[in-house]
């Protein structure tokens, strides 16, 4: 019996159809986000360094703290990357979940490319 004829046999079609969608547009949200330069340094800063207050990655990527943190927000907005608070302080890493998924989409994408060439 094939997947699919499971997926019918089980009604689950309009479930599995909608986790394909959310997964898509979260995607989709995360890509959009990844289009601006600075994000792109904020994420392999903070890959890098696994995790950074809003200090530091100013510091290393010589921005002012109210661009860098409008630019966190956007991130985290999307869940590319989550934060916690020490005290005062906010510190922010990368989260790995939708990381993963994003880098995951692009290398199942590039081995297609190559295929076609």
């Amino acid at each position: 019996m094939k997947l699919i004829e499971v997926i019918d046999g089980l009604g689950l079609e309009s479930q599995l159809c909608t986790m394909i969608d959310t997964d898509h547009e979260r995607l989709a949200s995360a890509f959009k986000v990844l289009g601006h330069p600075l994000r792109l340094q904020i994420i392999q800063f903070l890959h890098s360094s696994e995790e950074a207050c809003v200090g530091e990655i100013c510091e290393n990527l010589k921005a002012e703290q109210s661009l860098v943190s409008h630019h966190l927000f956007q991130m985290r907005s999307t869940q590319l990357v989550k934060s916690r608070r020490v005290g005062k302080t906010v510190c922010y890493c990368v989260d790995s979940e939708l990381a993963t998924s994003v880098a995951e989409w692009i290398a199942s994408h590039k081995e297609i490319a190559k295929g076609k060439q």
